[in-house]
């Protein structure tokens, strides 16, 4: 568990414990300066924590999406998170709509949508799922669908035949021929 306002900062390593994130739940604070370092946070934890991490791996943003004064972009993160073989699973914290007639609505609408596209791109690039809080859809019942399709993952590989392309994007596009099956996959690997 991270956070990552005015700095990126890893709370709790990976764990099975549930007083151990609670802890680390309980050491988050809001900083007195705004920033969101977002894409920083995710090329961080997938290169220090999760890339060294054998298995499945995945990353549970939880996030209004909007980036503020990160040193990286949005590209270079989900790089990052592809080459550590990690999956995002994006759930966006909006914020609060002012009412319509308020000055501040435009701003507050354009930063809601800035920060659900780039929550979509950072699931869909890597393979994992985006999720909306609402009342038909309570965040336990979120995590319990995160969990059931960690769960229900079928891992797939193969060695390609040229070598030759170290160091480059290579998309990958696989496809059922059951109709009516779900594929989700990330949208391609690095040749290392």
């Amino acid at each position: 568990m991270a956070h990552f306002d005015i700095r990126v900062e890893v709370l709790q390593d990976p764990t099975s414990s549930r007083a151990g994130l609670a802890s680390a739940l309980n050491e988050l604070r809001i900083p007195r300066r705004g920033s969101t370092l977002l894409y920083q946070a995710v090329r961080e934890c997938s290169e220090s924590r999760t890339r060294k991490q054998a298995g499945r791996k995945a990353l549970v943003v939880l996030s209004d999406g909007f980036d503020a004064n990160s040193k990286t972009s949005i590209f270079t993160a989900i790089e990052y998170a592809q080459r550590a073989d990690a999956i995002i699973y994006s759930i966006p914290f909006r914020r609060e709509e002012p009412l319509k007639y308020s000055p501040v609505f435009p701003m507050v609408e354009m930063y809601n949508t800035q920060g659900e596209r780039a929550m979509r791109r950072l699931a869909l690039e890597t393979g994992g799922a985006y999720f909306e809080v609402s009342k038909d859809n309570p965040i336990e019942k979120i995590y319990a669908s995160i969990e059931e399709q960690l769960r229900n993952q079928y891992s797939i590989g193969y060695t390609p035949e040229r070598k030759d392309a170290g160091g480059l994007f290579r998309q990958i596009r696989l496809a059922a021929r059951q109709p009516g099956m779900l594929v989700q996959t990330r949208a391609g690997y690095y040749v290392e």
